[in-house]
């Protein structure tokens, strides 16, 4: 994944992060496949407890799972 941080101070930073866990808040951008293509950093830190919801990527929905939860 792409890392996009808007100045090198944040940049070096994060490098601290290399081979260790780290929480990234910010903005997904997506390839047409659903795939993300790169992350804009707004906030990054330690995970906590609470990070561990969202440490799983999620699975994208099918055409028929779509179809199914906008009939709902």
């Amino acid at each position: 994944m792409t890392v996009i941080a808007k100045s090198e101070t944040v940049l070096n930073n994060i490098l601290e992060y290399v081979g260790k866990e780290i929480t990234i808040s910010g903005m997904a951008h997506y390839k047409p496949n659903s795939q993300v293509s790169f992350v804009e950093v707004q906030e990054f830190g330690k995970p906590n407890e609470m990070d561990k919801y969202f440490s799983k990527k999620p699975n994208a929905m099918n055409a028929e799972q779509q179809l199914l939860f906008q009939a709902k």
